[in-house]
């Protein structure tokens, strides 16, 4: 006799995240897997422009502005995986929501802890 695994769709759940945008609540959940491939890449890229100014050496105001527009599209696009099916924009984040560098980086730093929480939790 073959086992059948028992799911229960009442009790099921995903992680998700909560957050909130200026007249937006939104709450997120993992994505798939070549888009945080791709958010962790434009992290990098971001991270490289940072250690870059600390370090004394300039990089162009191009790649400085280009790692920080990767930075706010990729997170848009994280947050574009909601329950609610809003699709947001690096634009929307900087325009419509007014989010800040530091407030991005915030929220970076909250997604990767939320991320390393799902997949260091048991199966």
């Amino acid at each position: 006799m073959a086992v059948i695994k028992r799911f229960n769709f009442m009790e099921a759940s995903m992680p998700l995240m909560h957050i909130d945008l200026p007249g937006q609540s939104l709450d997120i959940f993992c994505p798939s897997k070549s888009d945080l491939e791709r958010f962790l890449a434009s992290n990098d890229r971001l991270i490289g422009a940072m250690e870059a100014i600390n370090g004394g050496k300039e990089p162009t105001e191009e790649d400085g502005e280009k790692a920080v527009m990767d930075a706010f599209d990729a997170s848009a696009e994280l947050m574009s995986y909601n329950t609610a099916g809003v699709k947001i924009t690096g634009k929307d984040l900087l325009e419509k929501f007014g989010v800040t560098g530091e407030a991005l980086i915030a929220f970076i730093t909250a997604y990767t802890d939320f991320i390393k929480t799902i997949v260091e939790s048991k199966n």
